[in-house]
């Protein structure tokens, strides 16, 4: 069995012709166009020879030509290869050499650091549109790989996540199905995270029944804030650090055009989401997805989100709600057994759509056929309210003979503190195990006051110990808190002064 995505995307290209596909800046795309300079670069990679098997990378910052690169790689049935350019050099080499790619499409004004010469490149300014409808392109085998991604390297270097032809087909159409609404041409939504993840797989989503998105490289306030008070957009995807920048920028102001708010990737705090119904409503709707098995694995709709967010134990952070179509979920103790409903263990998944394997330094791992995927993530299952996430496994600090879950401080800690973003960690300690710490944001000064003073609130073994203010929590490629970093931080630039009452010194 074969998977023709020429057949789709013809379909979408004469359906939904002269209307409008993308806007950015100050430029626009309708989908006839957009899709034949898509055909126009499937046309120059089947004239290389290349085709299904061969991994083709595409590294551009978020534009039209990053949407119509990916659509033309997908088209020629070659392997895509989303490449994030702002990985460092480093991580691009071990990304490009990882998937053995030969072929890079990328625009002229992104610096090729890290690119190893052997690898032929395509400019997308260069490449000569052709008509979609005369075009025809070799189909890949369902089997076949379709999509090789990256995870974040939180826990080491990052690995190839490998879908096949079949499973992101299938993920394209379960994503598109469980919205909450089927999007119309008035239906534009606003994207500012990597075309390289997430934003990807909503644009293809939309794209499906002719609604258009408006993109973003980045979260460009004076334009971000542009299009949602003129009312062109209708909906957003942002992740809640995306998502809190927009909401101070709005703060004391009444959105009310905005029908749906997508977040997910990290916890939403009941601060954020007060601070967020106050602007735009009860809009909001979180999703849980990964890299190994594309969102939504779990949805809050709206109604629902609302429901947990303004529960009277104003305890919410980390519900992602009811698994999607397609989704089974298991939570399981170390030894693999399953627990009780409502005992906390390690999230497993399963889904027709999910990844076929690993690419590592060693080479393919395949998974196991019709195995779940050990997700690192802790949580458990409520019979009334579904899935809730505590932390990532890797991320639990045992400090004094408790196991403590970081996302229940940072929530307790937001509560109280006014603003800026916090991010705990467990530092090593003779004494304790590891130490709590807190890093937040420190722009006038106050900050590591007014946290000790919020920590008052929390359960007295979960107060941090150590307080650390700086200029800007660190972050990942993809704009998530790091906490790994922030670890890495605070070893590099302080001395440890261990015991009952630990300190740090700053290393001259």
């Amino acid at each position: 069995m074969k998977v023709s995505w020429q057949s789709e995307f013809k379909g979408i290209a004469a359906r939904y012709t002269d209307d409008l596909a993308i806007s950015s800046g100050a430029r626009s795309i309708a989908f006839k166009p957009l899709f034949d300079g898509a055909a126009g670069l499937a046309n120059c990679l089947a004239a290389c020879g290349l085709g299904p098997n061969a991994s083709v990378a595409a590294m551009i910052p978020n534009s039209i030509e990053a949407v119509s690169a990916s659509i033309g790689i997908t088209l020629s049935g070659c392997i895509e290869v989303p490449i994030n350019p702002a990985l460092s050099p480093a991580e691009r080499t071990w990304c490009l050499e990882l998937a053995q790619v030969k072929d890079l499409v990328t625009v002229k004004d992104v610096p090729l650091d890290g690119v190893p010469a052997h690898v032929r490149l395509h400019f997308i300014e260069d490449i000569v549109p052709s008509d979609i409808e005369d075009g025809e392109w070799s189909a890949p085998n369902a089997d076949q790989w379709s999509r090789i991604l990256f995870t974040s390297g939180t826990t080491g270097r990052p690995k190839g996540v490998v879908h096949t032809q079949n499973a992101r087909w299938l993920a394209n159409i379960l994503l598109a199905m469980s919205l909450p609404f089927r999007p119309s041409r008035d239906d534009k939504i606003l994207l500012m995270t990597p075309f390289s993840h997430g934003t990807s797989l909503m644009t293809y989503a939309f794209f499906a029944s002719g609604a258009p998105i408006h993109l973003t490289n980045g979260v460009q306030m004076e334009e971000v804030l542009g299009v949602i008070r003129n009312g062109s957009v209708r909906h957003i995807f942002a992740p809640p650090t995306v998502l809190s920048k927009i909401v101070s920028a709005l703060s004391g102001e009444m959105i009310g055009t905005i029908r749906t708010i997508f977040t997910g990737t990290a916890p939403l705090s009941s601060k954020l989401y007060a601070e967020t119904k106050k602007v735009f409503g009860p809009v909001v709707r979180v999703t849980y997805g990964m890299t190994e098995l594309f969102n939504p694995i779990t949805v809050l709709e709206p109604a629902e989100c609302d429901v947990a967010y303004t529960n009277a134990d104003g305890d919410a952070a980390g519900w992602v709600g009811w698994p999607a179509p397609g989704v089974e979920i298991s939570i399981r103790q170390e030894d693999g057994s399953e627990v009780e409903p409502g005992t906390t263990g390690e999230v497993h998944l399963r889904g027709r759509h999910m990844y076929c394997g690993y690419l590592l330094a060693e080479g393919f791992r395949p998974l196991v056929h019709g195995s779940f995927h050990p997700t690192g993530d802790v949580g458990y299952l409520d019979p009334k309210r579904g899935l809730r996430l505590m932390a990532r496994r890797h991320d639990i600090i045992k400090t004094g003979g408790y196991k403590i879950f970081p996302q229940e401080i940072e929530e307790g800690l937001l509560k109280t503190l006014a603003g800026g973003e916090i991010l705990v960690v467990g530092i090593p300690s003779e004494y304790w195990g590891e130490i709590i710490l807190v890093a937040g944001e420190d722009q006038l000064g106050q900050w590591e006051s007014r946290a000790r003073e919020a920590a008052q609130f929390l359960t007295v073994y979960k107060r941090p110990r150590l307080y650390v203010a700086m200029s800007a929590l660190p972050r990942n490629a993809t704009g998530k808190l790091d906490r790994k970093r922030l670890k890495q931080i605070v070893a590099e630039q302080y001395r440890l002064v261990d015991g009952p009452h630990p300190q740090l010194t700053l290393i001259n």
